[in-house]
């Protein structure tokens, strides 16, 4: 596989999707969020980037598990990490909400469960 030459002005564009995902939580601010799609877009073009430069020897099932195996530490720790936050100083009515979503994000289905 090709290496991939780095492309540092694509970091900027998450550094402001990442902002405007984060300010359109705030309800006062009122911004509707267009983070997504750019994050989206990004993401798409990376992969399509990738896809293109090994052509002749790309396999979507390889990528896929190599993109699974690369995030799920991150994802299993931030799962747990805000699990643990929730249950002392969050809402104690919501704790079998919480763990079903936590238990979706953990096998990787939270579209499935939301």
């Amino acid at each position: 596989m090709k290496k991939s030459k780095y492309i540092k002005e694509i970091d900027s564009l998450r550094g402001i999707s990442a902002i405007i995902i984060i300010l359109s939580h705030f309800d006062y601010l009122n911004i509707a969020s267009g983070g997504i799609n750019i994050f989206f877009t990004i993401s798409g073009y990376l992969i399509t980037l990738i896809a293109f430069k090994n052509i002749e020897n790309f396999n979507l099932i390889s990528f896929l598990r190599d993109r699974i195996l690369s995030t799920y530490a991150q994802i299993f720790i931030s799962v747990i990490g805000t699990l643990f936050l929730l249950f002392f100083f969050g809402d104690l009515d919501k704790h079998i909400q919480l763990l079903r979503s936590g238990l979706s994000s953990i096998l990787l289905i939270t579209n499935f469960y939301f």
